[in-house]
């Protein structure tokens, strides 16, 4: 039974770092931190390939009040991901309510893999495969003088593996996610200040396995390892970056995210107080323009953290214009 509960206890840490994870804490669907310079700017009509890579570490998971567990499983932990995903953008010439129109489409795939600690390695896990598909069938982009805007809603279906039952890593969420996106971007001179607003609302997972922290949070330990339905909480979360464009190759800026679950999960009809995750990160972004190509890279550290792990990103973006 010892060895059943540790293992339920990886399935929610691990959930809480893969793209497309359900579980309680937040859903965290969304990659946090993928936009930055001109994130507010839909493109001239055509057609456009974005290749993200994520590197993610966390050697540490923080409680409700913000601080390090000190006993049980999550007291001791290194996490590793490793997702990369390719982006289509189409733009038209069509255009509706004054805006420009268009569509994209995410196919994310994910290597993932833990270390438990030396007390629990029995446990150490990794996998491969494609995540959860996102597409958005309408994008619409306004474009004035020194100020730009896209709103869209993005969709998540839930098209990677999911096994609770064989499975201690979910490469999917089992959950629909529906993202309400806002963007603007504001060009005052050679700066480039972007934010995007996102507000996420999921489905239920009928296919959900409690594991002990849950069973803890609703005053029930004995449910810890029975099934259940799992509806994520609405999740609040924003990319932002502000740049100085030195010349028509070459930028630096500040980039990072912020994150905070807004409504409690619930599981079955009991909802889990005391589990909302938050977290906020920051650091240094640099791009350059070759031809039909531009290259980000930058590093984010999170802190402020509560209910997720704590880590640090590196990411690499590679943008193409048909």
């Amino acid at each position: 039974m010892k060895r059943l509960i540790f293992k339920l206890a990886l399935v929610v840490i691990f959930c809480a770092l893969l793209p497309s994870a359900a579980h309680a804490g937040g859903a965290t669907t969304y990659p946090n931190g993928a936009e930055d310079f001109l994130s507010g700017a839909l493109p001239p009509p055509g057609d456009y390939g974005i290749w993200y890579s994520i590197f993610y570490h966390a050697n540490g998971f923080k409680d409700n009040s913000g601080h390090d567990y000190s006993f049980g499983p999550r007291s001791d932990i290194r996490i590793t991901t490793w997702a990369n995903a390719l982006r289509w953008i189409h733009v038209s010439d069509v255009t509706l309510f004054g805006a420009s129109t268009g569509f994209h489409l995410f196919l994310p795939t994910v290597q993932a893999e833990f270390d438990f600690g030396h007390e629990f390695n029995v446990f150490d896990d990794e996998k491969f495969g494609f995540s959860d598909l996102i597409f958005d069938p309408l994008l619409l982009g306004w474009h004035f003088k020194n100020l730009h805007i896209v709103a869209g809603v993005d969709i998540y279906v839930p098209t990677g593996r999911y096994d609770h039952e064989t499975d201690i890593l979910n490469l999917s969420s089992k959950v629909w996610t529906f993202e309400p996106a806002l963007a603007f971007t504001w060009l005052p001179g050679p700066f480039d200040i972007s934010v995007k607003l996102m507000y996420d609302f999921s489905t239920i997972n009928n296919d959900h396995r409690i594991d002990p922290y849950e069973a803890l949070a609703l005053n029930q330990p004995g449910l810890a390892g029975t099934e259940a339905s799992l509806r994520p909480g609405q999740e609040f979360h924003f990319d932002y970056n502000a740049g100085y464009n030195f010349n028509k190759c070459f930028a630096l800026g500040v980039n990072g995210y912020f994150y905070r679950q807004m409504t409690d999960d619930r599981i079955d009809h009991n909802y889990v107080h005391n589990m909302k995750g938050r977290t906020f990160a920051i650091g240094p972004v640099a791009k350059y323009n070759y031809q039909r190509f531009s290259f980000v890279a930058k590093a984010l550290w999170e802190m402020e953290t509560n209910n997720r792990p704590q880590g640090q990103s590196t990411w690499l973006k590679v943008i193409y214009v048909f």
